[in-house]
């Protein structure tokens, strides 16, 4: 879950991040939005206030959540993390302190 309640999801089968938003407060997204995509799966989101981490199979970058939900220009953080063999799948753990 992301900054005012959000939610991102990652599709396994897509290569893309959406945003799912309740706008009328019924309980249900009524805001399905693509907000960042990349030629590898997207896997993991972490969000430390406005700024969103995401994660590939070989990636990690951060980019600014805007206003609108939507992510802006992706910071490569690293281009090189090291191969999942079989499980492709990435997640983020986020130690404070």
């Amino acid at each position: 879950v992301g900054p005012k309640g959000r939610v991102y999801v990652s599709s396994r089968r897509g290569k893309n991040l959406t945003m799912l938003e309740d706008t009328d407060g019924d309980g249900r997204a009524d805001v399905a939005k693509e907000v960042q995509s990349d030629p590898e799966w997207l896997h993991g989101v972490y969000f430390d206030g406005d700024t969103a981490y995401v994660v590939g199979v070989r990636k990690l970058w951060k980019s600014p959540v805007l206003p609108d939900g939507s992510l802006g220009p992706k910071t490569m953080l690293a281009e090189d993390l090291p191969d999942g063999g079989q499980h492709n799948n990435r997640t983020l753990a986020v130690k404070n302190g």
